[in-house]
C-alpha cells in the first residue's frame, strides 16, 4: 500500500488520519482532505485507490496493509490515535479491512469516516466502477459498516443529490451518525464545507 505523506505543521503529533481515495485518477477530495488535516495538527497519509485496487485484493489485504500502517506509527508514537476516511470506493472498502483489524489496534481507532460509500465494493478496480457498476461478486457494505460501528463512532456523509448507497440499508444510532451536504458524488467541491462538517460531529 503506496501512501501520500502530508506533514503537519507542528512538530509532534499523536493524531493520524488515513485516507482511502475514490477510484478516479485526480483525487481532488482526498488531496483536500490531507492538506486540511495536515493544518489542523494531524499526521495525513492518502492512498490512491485506483492504483492499489489495480490488482486485486481482498479484505484480509487491506487489513493488513492498515495492520503495518497502524504499527509503524504506534511503534514510534505509542499513544497514537487514528482516523479512517474513505471516499466512494473507498469508503466501500474500508469497513471491511477495518472490521479485520485486533481488538488491540481497534483501541487506537479514534473515527471512521464514511464519505459516499457504495451499497456494493469491489475490490479490483475495474471501469465500470467509473459508472457505480458493481459486479456479480461485489459485496454489501450496509453489514460491514453496521458491524465497524458497534465498536468504533462511524460518520457517514453523502451528497443530497447523489446515489442513495449503503445509507438505505442503515439506521442511525449513538455510534454511526449520518450528515448530508449539498450537491452529488462531489459535495459541490465544497472542502471547506465538507471538513467543517467532519470536525463539527459529534463522533
Amino acid at each position: 500500500m503506496k501512501f501520500t505523506l502530508h506533514r503537519t505543521q507542528t512538530t509532534e503529533t499523536d493524531r493520524f488520519v488515513c485516507i482511502i481515495s475514490g477510484d478516479g485518477l485526480l483525487n481532488p477530495i482526498a488531496k483536500a482532505l490531507a492538506v486540511r488535516f495536515a493544518g489542523a495538527g494531524y499526521a495525513a497519509a492518502r492512498v490512491k485507490a485506483i492504483a492499489y485496487f489495480w490488482d486485486k485484493r481482498s479484505p484480509q489485504h487491506m487489513s493488513k496493509d492498515l495492520q503495518r500502517y497502524m504499527r509503524r506509527r504506534l511503534k514510534r508514537v505509542p499513544t497514537a490515535q487514528f482516523t479512517f476516511v474513505g471516499y466512494s470506493f473507498g469508503a466501500g472498502t474500508l469497513p471491511f479491512a477495518l472490521n479485520l483489524l485486533s481488538p488491540r489496534l481497534k483501541e487506537h481507532i479514534e473515527k471512521v469516516i464514511l464519505i459516499a460509500p457504495p451499497a456494493q465494493a469491489d475490490f479490483k478496480f475495474f471501469f465500470r466502477s467509473w459508472f457505480h457498476k458493481p459486479t456479480e461478486k461485489a459485496k454489501a457494505t450496509a453489514p460491514e459498516i453496521q458491524q465497524l460501528s458497534e465498536v468504533k463512532p462511524v460518520l457517514y456523509v453523502y451528497g443530497e443529490d447523489d446515489y442513495v448507497g449503503a445509507r438505505a440499508y442503515l439506521k442511525p444510532h449513538k455510534n454511526l451518525e449520518f450528515i448530508s451536504l449539498p450537491g452529488g458524488h462531489d459535495l459541490n467541491k465544497d472542502m471547506d464545507g465538507l471538513f467543517f462538517a467532519i470536525m463539527k460531529s459529534s463522533g
